[in-house]
């Protein structure tokens, strides 16, 4: 699974710095979200490299393996990096945004690892796959009609529109 989870952070960095690009220099409506989701998605993975090391460890994979350090390096980088994305969410917009942005897209992108990449979802029905994917997708549109909503937020998204 190494090289799995090495190329989904290679495709998750491209988005987090999209994402990061969207909340430094975007519409002033779109920051908080985008410093919010580039947080939440560094935090998703998180969640997938610590899986990732707990069946490393089951595997009695060596500590001091390359494989090993590589996951603690993207774990504390992924935390770090997250933590000051955060940061500018809650400095950008009002906290409803910054914490609804974190409960959906945290978890879509650590089940989406585990479900693509860890294989954790080869047991579920293509039925069940759907009903999931529908779910994600109200929620996330129930966080962008928050920020877009939001007595705070949505003033910022008003000024922005053209």
């Amino acid at each position: 699974h190494g090289y799995d989870i090495a190329c989904s952070g290679a495709v998750l960095g491209v988005v987090v710095v999209a994402c990061c690009l969207v909340g430094a220099f975007g519409p002033t409506g779109a920051r908080c979200l985008a410093w919010a989701a580039a947080c939440a998605t560094c935090f998703g993975f998180a969640s997938a490299l610590l899986r990732t090391f707990t069946l490393l460890i089951r595997a009695s994979t060596p500590w001091l393996s390359s494989i090993m350090i590589t996951v603690v390096i993207g774990l504390i980088i992924a935390y770090l990096a997250g933590g000051w994305m955060a940061q500018q969410a809650y400095a950008s917009g009002p906290a409803e945004v910054v914490i609804s942005t974190l409960t959906v897209v945290d978890p879509l992108v650590a089940v989406g690892i585990g479900l693509v990449v860890l294989g954790e979802g080869a047991a579920i029905s293509p039925l069940v796959g759907v009903a999931m994917a529908a779910a994600a997708a109200v929620a996330a549109g129930g966080v962008v009609t928050l920020a877009k909503h939001h007595p705070e937020a949505g003033a910022a998204f008003a000024h922005t529109a053209p």
